[in-house]
């Protein structure tokens, strides 16, 4: 299982036996739990991995493009 924790742009991989890869570097072992990662905007997350048996293809990993904004910070640029 894994858990997001967007308080402050942060995700943690909390014991997840296909592993959370973030650009790549998987957060920790498999059964272990990470320590909590900053997030940064244009960020990807990678949830799991491809897994195939013979020649069905059994599960495919989730990805996530992170895009973080701040309001006030929106507000003062002009976005919405």
């Amino acid at each position: 299982k894994s858990s997001f924790f967007f308080l402050k742009g942060f995700y943690s991989d909390i014991k997840s036996s296909g592993g959370t890869y973030i650009n790549g570097t998987r957060l920790s072992q498999s059964g272990e739990e990470s320590a909590p990662w900053p997030l940064k905007s244009g960020d990807e997350v990678q949830l799991g991995v491809d897994r195939q048996k013979g020649t069905e293809e059994n599960s495919k990993a989730v990805v996530l493009k992170i895009f973080l904004h701040h309001p006030t910070a929106d507000r003062q640029s002009g976005g919405s």
